[in-house]
This record gives structure tokens, sequence and C-alpha cells, in this order.
């Protein structure tokens, strides 16, 4: 599986989120991604204690056909804040 995703997902996508389900619907496919939970950005590196606050809204990219539907790439970014 994670040769076929490297293969199929731009690698910026690949390298910061991981593949967490797909799902088929009258829509076409929904795959989502979420970012990796050790990706805390450099932003707040200064702050010694930084904790997860859940995920911001999701972004959603149309990607490609599929069985001639299309997919969607439902991306996940996580929220962070300083944990004081």
């Amino acid at each position: 599986m994670d040769k076929l995703l490297s293969s199929m997902l731009p690698e910026d996508i690949y390298l910061h989120f991981e593949f967490v389900w797909i799902t088929e619907n009258h829509d076409g496919f929904e795959m989502r991604l979420e970012e990796y939970a050790e990706l805390v950005p450099s932003a707040m590196s200064n702050i010694s204690y930084v904790v997860l606050d859940g995920f911001c809204n999701p972004l959603q990219l149309l990607y490609f056909s599929v069985k001639g539907k299309p997919l969607y790439l439902k991306l996940y970014r996580r929220r962070w804040k300083s944990g004081y």
C-alpha cells in the first residue's frame, strides 16, 4: 500500500500526511489523509510545551479519476497550541 501511495500522491503530500481510509460513494472516491502528529510547526519550535488541539477544517482537492469517478483528497492539518 505504501508503494502505491508514494507513486500516486505528490511528494509533499506523501511526506507530510498519512493515509487513513478511502471510501466510494455516488459522487466518487474520497481519500482521508491526516498530517503526521510529529510535525510540529516551525513557528512553535521555540515553545517548550505544545499539544495537539484537534484538526483544522479539511482541505478538499479534486485529484484525478479512478474507474471513471473523481478522487477527492481530504487533507486534515493538525491544530497546535501551547500547553501552558
